[in-house]
């Protein structure tokens, strides 16, 4: 059978999803963006263009209903581009700095409506969120692979020069990112990965149990590789959200998947023959450790007072976005950005930006309840996702990281959506 453009289209967006974590994989035009990001490049494109010429009232009908419903978290994308543009035109690199409030803009204001539109056109909700969470898990095996069987899946897919792996100090038992090029970044992804699975064992039945909960104990396991503090206190607030949104039976289910990972990792930790530097439990501990032990720590408490009084001399306007997202400082006064996107966004983007990260935060969380609330309870795990990632962008930065906000589109689509025929609403595809 002849493949159609759209089937085409289909298969490019499913790959786009499939491979959203690999954020840093740039094996051609990496100036352009990441593999992922090409993908969906290449979808919206075409499929931009076939939606032109297939234009009719119903089709128009449908997009600007789905703008309407994402008003919320667009306004707060329109408040930060404004903050970026004014803080372009006193900027020490106004290109640079036009040229992140744009990819900003395009983020938040072009890539959530359309994707949220995209899902239902070309894959489905459960197809999507199978794909998310099947990728997911595929970069928690290529990280075990890594540590286990020295497959260099991390070189082979970190193509990002700040990002390249040195494998010689896996060797030495530090924290790896495994194909995602960054411990943060893997756990980031774990977490939400964590999640989503903690949400479908705890919402489904038994029966459709054992795929999530393998899935569960991957991305786990991959977040504890990750040594990531922040991914870890984010699981804990999703988990805990989880648990006040389930019913009773729920919450007994949980206590009961809890336990079996806290006993599971104990046998791990105690039973397999890794040795203290590639056991997961010890670099959690490591992880841990109080504030005074990572250099890192000290270095950012010795950037907030540089901050403090960048702030304090202009609170309005911002230094210019041209550094975001990088290693080098805002100005001349060669500092690195806040590792907090609130008051990375102050900086750079000044108070419009600021007002705009945190509309966009909790119109994010709102929309995610109403999903809830209207029935669909696999919007559970999504919204314990976004809370998780808001929480863990108050220690790390990049507000424009197309992974961690998928969960966020996958809880749009619900919205308007007809309501689950089964009380699970969990993905037939992970039965």
């Amino acid at each position: 059978m002849k493949l159609g453009v759209d089937q085409l289209l289909s298969v490019l967006f499913g790959l786009a999803v499939l491979t959203i974590g690999l954020d840093q994989y740039r094996p051609f035009l990496g100036s352009v963006g990441n593999f992922s990001d090409i993908l969906f490049g290449v979808v919206f494109a075409v499929g931009g263009v076939l939606w032109l010429v297939r234009i009719d009232a119903r089709r128009l009908n449908s997009l600007l209903r789905a703008v309407r419903a994402l008003e919320p978290v667009l306004w707060g994308g329109v408040l930060f581009t404004a903050g970026g543009a004014i803080a372009s035109l006193g900027s020490e690199d106004p290109a640079g700095s036009w040229r992140v409030t744009l990819k900003h803009f395009g983020m938040l204001c072009v890539w959530l409506p359309w994707a949220t539109v995209a899902i239902e056109r070309y894959l489905s909700l459960n197809r999507a969120f199978v794909l998310y969470v099947g990728g997911i898990c595929l970069i928690a095996l290529a990280t075990f692979a890594d540590l286990l069987l020295g497959t260099h899946f991390g070189g082979r897919f970190v193509t990002t020069p700040i990002y390249i792996v040195d494998f010689e100090t896996i060797a030495e038992g530090v924290r790896y990112g495994g194909p995602t090029g960054h411990p943060v970044t893997l756990g980031y992804i774990s977490a939400i990965g964590v999640l989503l699975c903690l949400a479908i064992v705890v919402t489904g039945p038994w029966r459709r149990a054992p795929a999530p909960l393998l899935a569960l104990v991957a991305c786990g396991s991959a977040m504890m590789v990750s040594g990531s503090r922040a991914a870890f206190l984010g699981v804990l607030v999703g988990a805990v959200l989880i648990v006040a949104l389930a019913n009773r039976a729920g919450r007994r289910r949980m206590l009961l998947v809890a336990g079996s990972c806290l006993a599971l990792l104990a046998v791990v930790s105690r039973v397999a023959n890794l040795g203290p530097q590639l056991n997961p439990a010890t670099r959690l501990l490591e992880s841990l450790q109080p504030r005074r032990s990572f250099e890192a720590d000290w270095l950012r408490v010795h950037d907030l007072p540089l901050t403090e009084r960048l702030l304090a001399h202009d609170p309005w306007t911002g230094y210019g976005m041209e550094n975001v997202g990088s290693l080098n400082p805002p100005t001349k006064g060669a500092f690195h950005l806040p590792h907090f996107i609130l008051l990375q966004s102050w900086v750079t983007g000044g108070l419009l930006a600021l007002l705009g990260t945190v509309w966009v935060y909790l119109a994010t969380l709102w929309l995610g309840w109403s999903a809830v609330r209207e029935g669909h309870v696999m919007a559970l795990g999504p919204l314990a996702a976004c809370a998780a990632f808001i929480l863990m962008d108050m220690v790390a930065p990049g507000l424009d990281q197309r992974f961690k906000w998928f969960p966020a589109v996958l809880m749009f689509a619900m919205l308007g959506a007809p309501k689950p025929s089964s009380a699970s609403g969990i993905p037939p595809a992970l039965s």
